[in-house]
C-alpha cells in the first residue's frame, strides 16, 4: 500500500508525497487504489456454481415448455403449461437467492477491505 496516515485525519501517498482525504486518493498513482482482491469476487465454489447453473437451466426449461403448452387450444395444455410456469418460477427464484446472498457476501468483505485501507497501514 502506498498511503499512510496523515495529522488531520488524512493520508499522505508514500511515493508522490501528496496529502489527501481519507475518501480519496493519490492523483499521480495509477487509478482504481482498491486491490484486485478486494473487487474479485470471493466466491469461487464450484458446487455453487453448478447449483446456480442448474437452477438457472431448470428455470429456462420449464419456462420454454410454459410458453410451448399455453400456445395450445386445448384447455389441458394450457393447465399444464401454466404448472410449468409456476415450476420455472420456484426455480428462478432459488438462483435469485443464491445470487443474491453470493453478492451480499463479496459486498461486506469489499466493504471491510475499504474501511481496512482507509484505517491504513498497522491497523487491525
Amino acid at each position: 500500500m502506498n498511503w499512510e496516515p496523515h495529522e488531520g485525519n488524512q493520508k499522505r501517498c508514500r511515493q508522490h508525497g501528496q496529502v489527501f482525504p481519507k475518501t480519496s486518493t493519490c492523483s499521480q498513482c495509477e487509478p482504481g487504489g482498491a486491490p484486485l482482491s478486494a473487487i474479485a469476487p470471493v466466491t469461487t465454489d464450484k458446487e455453487l456454481d453448478l447449483a446456480e447453473s442448474e437452477l438457472l437451466s431448470e428455470a429456462k426449461y420449464y419456462s420454454r415448455i410454459a410458453r410451448e403448452k399455453c400456445d395450445g387450444s386445448v384447455a389441458q395444455d394450457v393447465n399444464v403449461g401454466l404448472k410449468a410456469a409456476e415450476v420455472s418460477l420456484k426455480f428462478r427464484r432459488a438462483y435469485l437467492e443464491i445470487v443474491k446472498e453470493r453478492k451480499s457476501h463479496e459486498h461486506d468483505r469489499w466493504l471491510v477491505e475499504q474501511n481496512r485501507l482507509l484505517q491504513g497501514p498497522g491497523a487491525s
